[in-house]
């Protein structure tokens, strides 16, 4: 009876401990929807979307006014990142590497995984919601964008606000 009292009396001193340190752990900060430019932190240059072509390839960031909108992203309420420019998207197929720029509902009026980004700003990584995998600007590949399943040196991003 003693030893089930005292099991009762830490329960009833250990749960209340537990809701305050779970009320008072600080929640990852969701990402704003807004105009960023993605700063890959490996290569110091943006993401950036060839307005010819729909390429996606790293540029030397712009500041400023002289912001290019082919390197502005638009990440909007469905987790997309949707090119100021072109309109379109990034998107991969599944467990492919290769990432791409597409159109359509996929990239403006839903959410579909497979366009739908989760920038983490703590770790400076922003994954794919399908597949799991990081942007990655292939560090094997001169900076060819990529998703990779694994922690690289290529997968770092900053996402700095744009105009």
């Amino acid at each position: 009876m003693k030893i089930r009292k005292g099991l009762t009396t830490l329960l009833a001193l250990t749960v209340p401990a537990l809701f305050l340190v779970a009320l008072t752990t600080p929640a990852e900060a969701a990402v704003p929807s807004g105009w960023y430019q993605l700063h890959n932190t490996y290569y110091n240059k943006c993401l950036t979307e060839d307005g010819d072509t729909g390429a996606i390839y790293l540029q030397t960031c712009a500041t400023g006014t002289n912001i290019n909108h082919s390197q502005l992203w638009d990440y909007t309420t469905f987790g997309q990142f949707v090119n100021v420019h072109s309109g379109l998207c990034l998107i991969v197929t599944g467990y492919d590497a290769a990432v791409w720029l597409s159109g359509g509902t996929a990239c403006t009026s839903a959410t579909v995984s497979v366009a739908q980004w989760n920038p983490d700003t703590t770790d400076e990584v922003i994954t794919n919601a399908h597949s799991g995998w990081y942007l990655d600007a292939d560090t094997a590949a001169s900076g060819e964008i990529i998703q990779e399943p694994y922690i690289i040196d290529g997968i770092h991003w900053t996402l700095v606000p744009g105009s």
